[in-house]
């Protein structure tokens, strides 16, 4: 699944450079057009991998709806000392005076703001009600919109769903943690050396027979042969999806598959694993590792 990044990176000033007042913190919260009462107590930050620039990155990873978002170095450091104190001032007024960042009092409201949409922080009472008022009046607006035009409003949504929909089908990380002591082995080097072995002695005795193994090809265009095949197909996906599922688990516990289902792309049916948490782990060798488990898994199932 594609990973869930901020909008943009707000905080785009140098380190080094500025000028003299944004080293005094104004008074950020008169910036603000809904106060800043903190980070969502259960929300994580992650170290995330180095830029190609060399700078740190950070994963900030949302739980309850198992979003992860990529936040650039400077992002990482406002935010972490925006967990740590209350007031927005004192937090840049903390940055400031550990880092060599000094971005203007208004790039840091708007980074506030955006973590305030994106539903990563604690509002009042009152925001939290208008926001779901201001939600269910635009569902009436649209539905009086489209009640004006059934055909178009038809025709969207037929669009729509014909160019992709989603079907969650599973939630298998319970699944994945129990089984994941007993096929742990099949990524082994033993296995490794396994597959290598039946994969060559296959391919040598398909060889001394190939007249006869592109002779069988026909077969697959009858019904039974078309059966079959899509039959093996779907049960080979499914292994792939698997595969991707427990290399993630593999990783680590704390890694979760939220999810593993089936998407249409114009009634096209794939299947998919959620592996959003994938991005959690800094090093780029291991979601590589995590990215190539399901062709690995067909590989070896070929051989």
């Amino acid at each position: 699944m594609p990973f869930q990044p901020l909008e943009k990176q707000i905080l785009v000033s140098k380190p080094g450079l500025g000028n003299e007042s944004a080293k005094k913190p104004s008074a950020i919260q008169q910036l603000l057009e809904v106060p800043w009462l903190g980070l969502r107590s259960d929300v994580v930050l992650h170290p995330g991998p180095v830029d190609p620039d060399g700078q740190r990155s950070y994963v900030l990873e949302d739980p309850v709806r198992g979003n992860n978002f990529r936040l650039g170095y400077a992002e990482g450091e406002l935010l972490y000392r925006l967990a740590r104190e209350p007031d927005p001032d004192a937090a840049a007024a903390n940055l400031y005076a550990t880092t060599t960042l000094r971005p203007a009092p208004q790039e840091i409201a708007a980074f506030i703001t955006m973590l305030q949409k994106e539903g990563l922080a604690n509002l009042p009472t009152e925001e939290v009600i208008r926001r779901e008022m201001q939600g269910h009046g635009s569902e009436i607006r649209d539905h009086e919109d489209t009640s004006h035009s059934p055909d178009t409003s038809f025709l969207q949504k037929i669009f729509q769903g014909a160019v992709f929909f989603r079907i969650p089908l599973l939630k298998p990380d319970a699944f994945l943690n129990r089984a994941l002591p007993w096929v742990s082995w099949l990524w082994s080097r033993p296995a490794g050396w396994i597959y290598l072995f039946c994969g060559l002695t296959g391919l040598m005795l398909t060889l001394q027979e190939i007249e006869l193994y592109f002779s069988t090809v026909s077969y697959l265009f009858t019904p039974q042969g078309a059966a079959i095949f899509f039959l093996c197909l779907a049960l080979l996906k499914t292994g792939h999806e698997f595969a991707h599922a427990f290399a993630v688990k593999a990783l680590g516990k704390d890694l979760h598959v939220r999810s593993m289902g089936v998407f249409f792309i114009v009634f096209w049916p794939l299947f998919y694993t959620d592996t959003t948490d994938v991005w959690k782990i800094p090093d780029r060798g291991q979601r590589i590792w995590v990215s190539a488990a399901g062709v690995l898994f067909e590989m070896a199932v070929a051989g």
